[in-house]
């Protein structure tokens, strides 16, 4: 006996949804892979390449200040702002 219509497209509808949790926390996991990869990595590096590490982490932080700092002020220059007038 087959389910009505309506019930089958419940259970297509859930079998999609299911699928789609099951793609992101497969995702999750690989992503918790690549980060104890990469930890475990630097903690077998040398010192001398975790301070060539730390210098680059900390131009990267540089850069990105720059850009939050560009756009706030482009974000300001199209909105109306208060700082605008300053």
């Amino acid at each position: 006996m087959k389910p009505p219509p309506g019930q089958r497209a419940g259970l297509h509808g859930a079998a999609g949804s299911f699928r789609l949790a099951a793609l992101f926390a497969i995702e999750r996991e690989a992503s918790v892979v690549k980060t104890v990869r990469a930890y475990l990595a630097v903690q077998r590096a040398s010192e001398s390449t975790r301070r060539r590490l730390a210098r680059r982490q900390g131009e990267i932080a540089d850069v990105l200040d720059q850009a939050r700092e560009w756009l706030e002020l482009c974000t300001c220059t199209i909105t109306r702002c208060p700082l605008r007038n300053v």
